[in-house]
């Protein structure tokens, strides 16, 4: 019971991270495959740039699957390591 509330935050944390870790990465792919068009001073980025940076949240989705997959069911019970 004493590590319950941590192992709580960890877990409510993960979904917080996808946001924070995709955000400027999706930002670093869009520019590495802009092609340098601008209108009205912003950039222009093409249909594959895009492509490119969604598939960033199907690769973070594919991770997330994989993860809940090799997660070990508890059933609500208190996992005590009696050593």
């Amino acid at each position: 019971m004493a590590f319950s509330g941590a192992v709580t935050g960890i877990c409510n944390m993960g979904y917080m991270m996808g946001s924070m870790i995709l955000q400027p990465l999706m930002g670093w792919v869009l520019d590495r495959n802009w092609k340098g068009g601008v209108q009205n001073g912003a950039r222009i980025y093409d249909t594959g740039a895009y492509h490119a940076a969604f598939a960033l949240i199907v690769a973070w989705s594919i991770l997330t699957i994989v993860l809940i997959g090799i997660t070990k069911e508890t059933s609500c019970r208190q996992m005590v390591d009696d050593k």
